[in-house]
This record gives structure tokens, C-alpha cells and sequence, in this order.
């Protein structure tokens, strides 16, 4: 039943869907900022009631209480907004993202006047939904691409050992050998010994000049006489 001072906007809500449905209680604190599970029992109801988007949600989408994170009612509120556009053909000025929120109360309840518009208009159900999932699927962004972790750096191959030339027919080890024999033969290095000094000739002993050997025994003293 509408309330007499609720305004106008709420009183419009409530007459279009007290003739469909008896639950959840349309009442002006409600419809004056209207939380999702509220919206969520009115759709669940009108479509038990008259058929409509039957077949637009499935699984957790049918429980509201499943439904808790942001981005899953946003999703919902898309479907069945885009589903009553298809069946009415006429554009709805609602943002889901403001409805979760619990802002723009009067766009929200200016939806929930057309939902009952298009669930009492007989349009074709199975249609409306078809074109409705076909489009919201069409218009979902796409999945973000997989992080993959940077590749390891590349590990550089140990350089390969220079391996000597080897001569046709010779082995590894014959060619080392003969590089060995191939050297020129170094000479031994020859010491010069010094040479022995040569003895300076001594000092003349006789007034004629003769020189006695050094190696000469010395002439016995003379004696004196007494005679």
C-alpha cells in the first residue's frame, strides 16, 4: 500500500508492483535507499509471479546471499537492467555501480517502475533473455592476461680447450712430443774462471841486480872469532 507521505517517485514504485507481487514489503525507508538484497527479493519475486527473466541468472545468482562481493552485484543489476531495456526497448537512466552504492534512490526506483512494465507486457521471455545474455557477454571486458615470471638468464657454455694442430697420421701425444723435439737444443753456458794473479818481482837484494829466489834458503849467520 502507498504511503501518503512518501514522495511521489516512491508512491509510483509501489503502486506499479503491489498488483505483482506481496513480498518483500515495499516500504518508504526501504525505497528511499534501497539495498541490494531488497532488490534482489523484488526480482526473484516478479520473476516467480509472471515468468519474467526466467532463465537470465543461474546458480549463486539465484541467492542473494551468496552475492556479497561488489563486482557480483554490479553483474547482476546489469543483467536484469539490460533485460528490461530488451523487453520495453526503451533506455533506462540507472547505474548499477550508484544502486550498490545505495546513491541516486529515485533512478533506482524509476527501474523498478519499468521492471514491472515489462513483466506485465506478455513479451516474448525466452527472447528477451537470449538477447540479454548474448549482449552482456559481448560487452564483458576481457580476461587479464597471465603474469609470467621473467626467463632466467641465459648460462654461456664454457669455451672449449685449444686443442694443438695435429699432423695427418700423427697422435695427440706424438705431436706433443715432437713439438718438445722440435725446439732448438740449448747449449750449456761455459763459466770463464778468472786467472791467477801474477807474482810481482821482488826488490833487488845485491847491488848487481840479482834476484834471489824467493824459495832459496838464507845464508847462515857468520861467527865471530876470538883470535
Amino acid at each position: 500500500m502507498a504511503e501518503a507521505d512518501a514522495p511521489e517517485w516512491i508512491v509510483s514504485t509501489q503502486q506499479a508492483l503491489e498488483g505483482i507481487i506481496k513480498r518483500p514489503k515495499l516500504t518508504a525507508a526501504l525505497l528511499s535507499k534501497p539495498p541490494f538484497r531488497f532488490l534482489h527479493d523484488i526480482v526473484s519475486e516478479v520473476t516467480r509471479t509472471t515468468g519474467f527473466a526466467d532463465g537470465l541468472f543461474q546458480d549463486d545468482e539465484l541467492q542473494s546471499g551468496k552475492i556479497k562481493e561488489k563486482e557480483l552485484k554490479i553483474s547482476y543489476l546489469n543483467k536484469i537492467i539490460k533485460c528490461v531495456e530488451v523487453a520495453t526497448g526503451s533506455s533506462i537512466a540507472v547505474r548499477p555501480g550508484k544502486v550498490v552504492a545505495g546513491m541516486e534512490p529515485e533512478n533506482t526506483n524509476a527501474f523498478l517502475v519499468q521492471l514491472a512494465r515489462a513483466a506485465t507486457s506478455g513479451v516474448d521471455n525466452a527472447r528477451a533473455v537470449a538477447r540479454t545474455l548474448d549482449s552482456v557477454s559481448s560487452a564483458a571486458p576481457p580476461a587479464k592476461p597471465t603474469l609470467l615470471p621473467p626467463p632466467d638468464p641465459p648460462v654461456s657454455a664454457p669455451e672449449p680447450e685449444r686443442a694443438m694442430a695435429v699432423a695427418p697420421g700423427m697422435r695427440p701425444q706424438d705431436s706433443s712430443r715432437e713439438a718438445v723435439a722440435a725446439e732448438p737444443e740449448r747449449q750449456p753456458v761455459q763459466m770463464r774462471t778468472a786467472e791467477p794473479a801474477k807474482a810481482e818481482p821482488a826488490a833487488d837484494t845485491a847491488a848487481g841486480g840479482h834476484q834471489r829466489p824467493s824459495t832459496a834458503r838464507r845464508r847462515p849467520p857468520k861467527l865471530s872469532t876470538n883470535e
